[in-house]
């Protein structure tokens, strides 16, 4: 891994700065000081392939950094922050040479680039907003041959991909197999795409379209071990029903029903988390009660109820829609 070393002696910018470029924390490793002094003396213990300097640095050690990272590490790529430059600074450092210059304040994407570029490491690009599954069947019919840092809230995983094909995948410590499908059954991700050379065997044999097909009959299984977990067995029934939000009143048609809850046909413009107040009467309409509860759903047909407590009547009354 490529290592990137920032010197700035204002401790505000120099966290800043190392905080955001930590995001791409699977290309290059990031380590920070407040000087030139201190960047020399770990240059001198450390391989670094990049030093970032600012010019907060008093003049005389931006130079003097510089000139000696010039002299005793040709290697090192340099990168000036620029804010406010006298002439003759400008000559010094131009005559000392720089990698680049980039002017403040910093832009983040461009200075991201310009890391990635000067170092060679081949970024393809950072991707939200697509689904993982439409993308890598797009990965698979172009041949492509990269890995992408999969990201989902505080989980990450790595997919590989040799020439269309989807060889491995990490996540976990999971096996390979079980690492593709647990990867590729997450939605709303943030995609890193890296095109460099890497090395990994084989570690899956299924086609992409089994493992998606694998992903979405596990999705399945959950989605009905959460309906098995209810707590209260739900019956269809189709009834109208009046009902109270924030002193507006609506109507609906409930068409499944439980001790728990109810789901209620509507086209209003029903919030989740709003609190509601359900006008029921018994299928044989011998007793009337107000049920209150809180939207819980919502798709396009309509609302989920969940009840609050319910008294003895009420359970009587919600009890008679009950086969």
């Amino acid at each position: 891994m490529k290592s990137v070393l920032i010197a700035d002696s204002d401790p505000v910018m120099l966290e800043i700065i190392a905080s955001l470029l930590r995001d791409h924390g699977l290309y290059f490793r990031i380590m920070k000081v407040e000087n030139g002094t201190k960047a020399l003396k770990i240059v001198d213990r450390i391989q670094m392939d990049m030093v970032i300097t600012g010019l907060r640095i008093p003049e005389a050690d931006v130079v003097s950094l510089l000139d000696n990272l010039k002299k005793h590490y040709p290697g090192i790529k340099t990168v000036v922050l620029t804010d406010v430059i006298s002439p003759a600074l400008r000559a010094k450092i131009n005559e000392i040479g720089v990698s680049a210059y980039i002017e403040e304040p910093v832009n983040m994407d461009n200075l991201t680039e310009l890391i990635l570029s000067e170092l060679g490491i081949g970024y393809g690009g950072r991707i939200r907003g697509i689904s993982l599954s439409s993308f890598t069947q797009m990965l698979e019919l172009e041949g492509a041959s990269c890995f992408l840092q999969v990201r989902k809230n505080k989980k990450s995983g790595t997919l590989f991909f040799k020439e269309g094909n989807l060889i491995a995948a990490e996540a976990d410590g999971l096996p390979p197999r079980d690492a593709a499908v647990a990867i590729l059954g997450w939605e709303n991700v943030l995609i890193d795409i890296d095109y460099s050379p890497y090395e990994k065997q084989k570690e899956i044999e299924l086609p992409l379209m089994n493992l998606l097909l694998e992903t979405h009959k596990t999705q399945d299984e959950r989605n009905t071990q959460k309906t098995d977990q209810r707590q209260h067995p739900r019956f269809a029934c189709r009834v109208k029903v009046d009902f109270d939000i924030n002193d507006w009143s609506y109507g609906g048609v409930v068409t499944n029903v439980s001790l728990g809850g109810v789901f209620i046909e509507t086209r209003h413009p029903i919030t989740v988390g709003s609190e509601i107040t359900l006008s029921l009467s018994s299928l044989n309409k011998s007793r009337l009660c107000n049920v209150k509860g809180k939207v819980v759903r919502r798709d396009a047909k309509g609302v989920g109820v969940r009840f609050n407590e319910l008294s003895m009547y009420q359970q009587q009354v919600v009890s008679s829609y009950l086969g």
